[in-house]
């Protein structure tokens, strides 16, 4: 990826949610997204993490085609622990 987030900012892929109609993009969040980078100051995340936040907050960017949101480590409200765990196991 060519964009590495500085400071308390994370870059998250969110999940979006399936619609029949159409609808902006930023109403389909689903609040839950996966990590894709973190920046130094970030110690409660990494890359691979399974994350939840308000699905209105970030900025969303697009990146080749794909959506992308830009977070403050502070609009994440929890991690899913199991996700993260089962992937503990996988790298041992």
């Amino acid at each position: 990826m060519r964009l590495r987030p500085i400071n308390s900012f994370i870059i998250v892929k969110p999940e979006l949610t399936d619609s029949k109609f159409w609808t902006p993009e930023h109403t389909r969040r689903s609040g839950s997204a996966e990590v894709l980078e973190v920046g130094g100051d970030v110690v409660s995340v990494k890359p691979g993490d399974r994350v939840y936040f308000n699905p209105f907050s970030g900025i969303e960017i697009k990146l080749q085609g794909e959506t992308l949101l830009i977070l403050q480590s502070a609009e994440i409200f929890a991690l899913d622990t199991e996700e993260a765990s089962l992937l503990a196991l996988a790298e041992s």
